[in-house]
């Protein structure tokens, strides 16, 4: 029984050992700035085709209709596709803004609270497909998120 416990106390010390080697270089991983800024361009580029692949498909492929006073897609794919251009184009700069405020790459905290999304049937006009200038490729940069970045730190200088 000796040796049993012997041998479990050598192992607790050993992973102990290995945990704290493992931790003794954590910290903050440090990146490129210019690396990182690139990606999240790209991460906004991507977005940005996206909305416009998916506004192309939504007005090629998606009907609304009136249903007790309520105008709505037919589908529910047509409603999530809406959705998810909605959201990315609100979305998209709040996101990425905050991105480059936690890479420490500005020090402007963007604010608390994200956009507000819209409800896909916005997207409806009636009689048919959504309209083009409702979802006009190429403005996600100037979509909705119109507000200022603030000053402070992670609780928003509050």
């Amino acid at each position: 029984m000796k040796a049993y416990d012997y041998f479990h106390g050598l192992a607790a010390v050993v992973i102990a050992a290995i945990i704290l080697l493992l931790c003794w270089g954590c910290g903050p991983a440090v990146r490129d700035s210019e690396v990182y800024s690139a990606e999240i361009d790209f991460v906004e580029a991507a977005a940005e085709e996206q909305v416009v692949r998916g506004t192309a498909l939504l007005n090629v492929a998606c009907k609304c209709e009136e249903v007790m006073g309520q105008v709505g897609f037919v589908t529910t794919e047509c409603h999530d596709l809406a959705e998810t251009i909605l959201v990315v184009k609100y979305r998209i700069k709040y996101h990425t803004e905050f991105m480059r405020y936690l890479g420490g790459i500005h020090d402007k905290r963007p604010p608390k609270d994200p956009p507000e999304i819209p409800d896909p049937s916005t997207l409806c006009k009636w009689g048919g497909n959504p309209s083009p200038e409702e979802i006009a490729p190429g403005e996600i940069g100037d979509a909705p998120y119109e507000e200022e970045l603030v000053d402070g730190g992670a609780d928003g200088g509050e």
